[in-house]
């Protein structure tokens, strides 16, 4: 994946991922996704669990850049008994 120099760059990737990804586990099998130039980028049977990392990545990148807080993600809880 190419190196995306600015706050705005990174900010587009992550939307554009974003939404292939809240498709993909709708359902769709083909997304195709429209950039501002007139472009286009298709993602067939795009694989979720690596969207996720990867919008992961970009949003830890971006907190980095503009001093905001990553969105937070559940763990799992353990729970000990004495």
């Amino acid at each position: 994946m190419p190196y995306l120099e600015t706050l705005a760059e990174k900010q587009a990737k992550l939307a554009e991922l974003q939404e292939v990804y809240d498709r993909a586990i709708a359902g769709e099998t083909e997304i195709e996704i429209s950039d501002t130039s007139g472009g286009s980028v298709k993602y067939s049977n795009p694989n979720t669990t690596n969207l996720r990392a990867r919008i992961r990545e970009l949003e830890n990148q971006i907190s980095a850049v503009d001093g905001s807080t990553p969105p937070s993600r559940r763990s799992a809880v353990r729970i000990y008994y004495a």
